[in-house]
């Protein structure tokens, strides 16, 4: 744990904090290993020039897995496109740990809605030649008056391992004026290994906005159906807060 952590800091490191920021973070409990586990979830953005930004993010996986990436960002109008580092983090007895680099594509296609693409490829960290996971994205984001929603795609694996085909959606939801605002949130996850196996989860909980002194939330996500075998329907809690410094 000590070794993730100082890897986790050194990436966290390289975004300076010279001005603005835009801050979230999160602690998370799940049960997807097969007992509570406890991970948590960052992300640090900040403009350094006109039209460039710099983004620190962690994000977490459950069963205490990350991506980790350093993204530069570069927008152009309606356009936003970006790249930088990763790293992949299994917390295994051995911390499996993988470098990649990452790509990200985003465009504001009206004045309510926006996509964006992104991509990780991740190396082996013996040999840098091979590749060690895939990971993509496709996310539209659609707000307006009364709610903020997103539908995302993510496929993520390797030949060797199969992959995951995931679909989740968000929609928070609020009334003009009034500070508190519902989550509801429904996933499915395809996974494409020695046998095709689905699982279904629901997510509900609630933000809390409070002008200058931040956003805060707390949700809660539920297994609702598990076609794996030997397999539970797990849980993830979790709690954080988002601020504009």
């Amino acid at each position: 744990m000590r070794r993730f952590l100082a890897i986790l800091t050194l990436f966290l490191s390289l975004l300076p904090y010279l001005g603005a920021l835009d801050l979230s973070g999160a602690l998370h409990v799940d049960t997807y290993s097969g007992s509570p586990a406890v991970g948590f979830s960052f992300l640090a953005q900040e403009n350094i020039a006109k039209g460039i930004a710099i983004r620190a993010q962690a994000e977490y996986l459950t069963a205490k897995a990350y991506d980790i990436q350093t993204l530069v960002l570069g927008k152009i109008s309606r356009f936003t496109i970006g790249g930088g580092f990763a790293l992949n983090i299994e917390n295994k007895p051995d911390l499996s740990v993988a470098p990649g680099v990452s790509l990200l594509m985003g465009m504001q296609v009206t004045s309510r809605m926006g996509l964006e693409l992104s991509s990780t490829f991740s190396l082996l960290s013996d040999n840098l030649s091979k590749l060690f996971g895939f990971k993509a994205n496709a996310k539209i984001m659609y707000n307006n008056d009364n709610a903020n929603a997103f539908l995302k795609y993510t496929i993520r694996g390797a030949e060797a391992r199969g992959f995951i085909h995931r679909f989740y959606a968000e929609t928070e939801a609020f009334e003009k004026g009034i500070p508190l605002a519902l989550l509801l949130g429904t996933g499915l996850d395809l996974f494409m290994t020695d046998q095709r196996e689905l699982d279904v989860n629901v997510m509900g909980g609630f933000s809390i906005h409070t002008g200058k002194y931040g956003k805060y939330f707390a949700k809660a996500k539920v297994g609702v159906l598990s076609q794996r075998e030997n397999s539970s329907l797990p849980y993830d809690i979790s709690v954080g807060a988002s601020f504009s410094l």
